[in-house]
């Protein structure tokens, strides 16, 4: 018995193979430390860009570094 399948169909169930072998097996977020600073620094800066944009943002950032400061 054999079975013919079409070279689409054949790419389609391995890309599902791929997909679904990833939901159970996640790859890791950070595969390096590198990566890690790099994220944390990525965030930081679009953080301090959002501040620096829009000024009720930068307002709220202000009073929540002052209560930070107040509970020290």
């Amino acid at each position: 018995m054999s079975i013919s399948l079409p070279a689409d169909r054949l790419n389609a169930l391995i890309e599902h193979e791929k997909r679904v072998t990833d939901m159970i097996e996640p790859k890791p977020m950070y595969p390096t430390k590198y990566s890690v600073l790099d994220h944390i620094i990525h965030e930081h800066e679009e953080e301090c860009r959002l501040r620096h944009t829009n000024p009720a943002l930068k307002k709220a950032w202000e009073n929540y570094q002052m209560l930070l400061r107040m509970v020290k």
